[in-house]
C-alpha cells in the first residue's frame, strides 16, 4: 500500500473523540428539543391561566377555604385580559368584604366603581363598610346614591332609615321607612322599627297600627310553622 493510499483510508476513518463529542452534541440537542417541548406542555397563555385561576377562586370559595380564594382572585386579575378585568377587580373586591377584609374590600370597589359608577350592589357595600367604620354620612351618602340606580330596593330603604335615626334625622327616617312598607307592607322589621319611630317622636297613636301589625304577622307566622 502506498503513502497515498494509506492517507486516504486515514481521512475516510472519522477519529473516536470527534465520534463522541458529535454523539454527545446530537443528544444533547435531542434533549434539549424534549426539555423544550416539555415546558411548551406545561406553558399556558395568558387567557388560559386566567380561567386556571378564576376556577380556584370558585373552588375554594365553595370549600369556604376564603384566604386560599383571596389568593387565586389576586394571581387572576394578574392575567385578566381587558374584557375579564372589571369581572376579576369585582371578585376580588367581593372576597376582600367576605373576609372582613374592608380596606381592601374598599379599595377594590373604588376601582370597580371609577369603571362603572352606575352599580348600585357596590355602593351598596360601601355603605356597609362606611357604617362599620363609624362613618354614618358615608354610609347615608353612598346608600343614597344606591336608591337612585335602584329606587325599589326597600331593604336600602331600611339601612337608610336606621342611619337618619341614628344621624337624629327622625323625620327623615319615618318618611323613608314607609316607602320601604310600601313596597314590602308585611316586613315585621319595617313596622316594628316604624313603631318605634313614632314612639320616639311622643307619637303614640302612629306607634299602635304598626305595634298590632307586628302581632298579627308574627302570630301569623307561627301558625304556619305549625301547620
Amino acid at each position: 500500500m502506498n503513502n497515498k493510499t494509506a492517507a486516504s483510508q486515514e481521512k475516510m476513518i472519522p477519529d473516536f473523540e470527534y465520534v463522541l463529542h458529535s454523539a454527545l452534541l446530537m443528544i444533547g440537542k435531542w434533549f434539549h428539543s424534549l426539555l423544550t417541548w416539555y415546558e411548551n406542555l406545561f406553558t399556558l397563555s395568558s387567557t388560559d391561566q386566567f380561567k386556571v385561576y378564576a376556577n380556584l377562586v370558585n373552588h375554594y370559595r365553595k370549600k369556604g377555604k376564603l384566604d386560599e380564594a383571596v389568593a387565586m382572585a389576586k394571581k387572576a386579575l394578574k392575567t385578566a385580559g381587558a374584557q375579564d378585568k372589571a369581572a376579576a377587580q369585582r371578585n376580588l373586591a367581593d372576597l376582600f368584604f367576605a373576609i372582613s377584609d374592608f380596606t381592601n374590600a374598599k379599595t377594590n370597589y373604588e376601582i370597580c366603581l371609577k369603571k362603572n359608577s352606575a352599580d348600585s350592589k357596590i355602593k351598596v357595600r360601601l355603605a356597609i363598610i362606611c357604617r362599620k367604620n363609624g362613618d354614618i354620612e358615608g354610609a347615608i351618602k353612598f346608600f343614597e346614591e344606591a336608591l337612585e340606580l335602584n329606587a325599589k330596593d326597600h331593604e336600602t330603604m331600611y339601612n337608610v332609615a336606621q342611619l337618619y335615626d341614628k344621624a337624629n334625622k327622625r323625620e327623615e327616617a319615618v318618611a323613608m321607612i314607609q316607602k320601604a312598607l310600601a313596597l314590602s307592607p308585611n316586613c315585621i322589621s319595617y313596622h316594628q322599627f316604624l313603631g318605634f319611630l313614632y314612639e320616639s317622636l311622643d307619637k303614640h297613636q302612629d306607634a299602635l297600627p304598626h305595634f298590632k301589625k307586628v302581632m298579627e304577622l308574627e302570630h301569623a307566622a307561627v301558625a304556619n310553622v305549625v301547620q
